[in-house]
């Protein structure tokens, strides 16, 4: 995944602004919160990656099992 978005970051305009500008709604969401709340939000984003990361992971696992079915039909 850090090679994919080091690449993006650097090869694709639209990746690069669009992560730009989600790091600074970030930073100024927790300049506005509470101090107590500050740690809610970055427990939050923590748990979002990680469904993120669930996401993929399916995502790429059926796309290898739609591969090897493609491959047995060709044959």
């Amino acid at each position: 995944m850090n090679e994919i978005t080091e690449y993006l970051m650097a090869t694709n305009s639209t990746y690069k602004t669009l992560s730009n500008q989600c790091t600074q709604h970030f930073i100024q969401i927790q300049e506005y919160l509470p101090s107590d709340l500050q740690q809610t939000m970055l427990q939050y984003e923590e748990t979002l990656l990680l469904l993120q990361a669930v996401i993929e992971n399916h995502i790429y696992t059926q796309g290898l099992k739609d591969g090897m079915d493609l491959r047995s039909l060709l044959k």
